[in-house]
């Protein structure tokens, strides 16, 4: 919908516009697209902290955490997707609500891969990489999960030759190297 599309290109002032004064509202909120993406999918990806505030506000729900969690057809949350996209305030925002249910912050997608293996895969050597790694351990995430495949963060971050992460990982959780 255009609300997938304003939230995915973080346009803050078109999201709230439609938010605010869309008749449909009701409808294009709940909407999902061929992935099984809703809107809040979308604001994860275009990686505005504010545009996904609004439309986490937008949803109706008796639990606040629920929105946070519902999943795409290949079972990715908004935390995966922030991860796979490197949004460092988007993953905070997600894992400050989270940090409570451990559960909810190492859900795992149609492979098993945790949000913490997408941190693995794209290579930005800028930081972020390492902050998000942060981020989500304080949350509760479990580095030592493994994929379908057999494969954990550190492995993903080895086969995508992310030296920056692999080092940061190898000279923080000392766990990891028993692995």
């Amino acid at each position: 919908t255009i609300l997938h599309i304003c939230c995915e290109y973080g346009h803050y002032d078109l999201c709230n516009l439609i938010v605010k004064q869309s008749p449909f509202i009701g409808k294009i909120l709940h909407d999902i697209d061929g992935e099984g993406w809703n809107v809040l999918h979308s604001a994860a990806k275009g990686g505005n902290l504010e545009v996904f505030k609004l439309i986490e506000q937008s949803f109706k729900s008796s639990d606040p955490l629920e929105i946070l969690c519902k999943d795409t057809f290949n079972r990715k949350t908004v935390l995966h997707i922030c991860c796979i996209h490197k949004h460092v305030d988007i993953c905070k925002y997600i894992c400050q609500k989270l940090k409570s249910t451990p559960q909810k912050i190492n859900k795992v997608n149609d492979k098993l891969w945790t949000a913490a293996h997408y941190v693995a895969v794209e290579i930005q050597e800028n930081g972020k990489e390492e902050e998000l790694i942060r981020i989500l351990v304080d949350a509760g995430i479990d580095l030592k999960a493994k994929s379908d495949e057999g494969k954990t963060v550190l492995t993903v971050a080895c086969e995508h030759r992310n030296k920056t992460l692999v080092n940061y990982l190898l000279d923080h959780p000392s766990e990891l190297l028993k692995i």
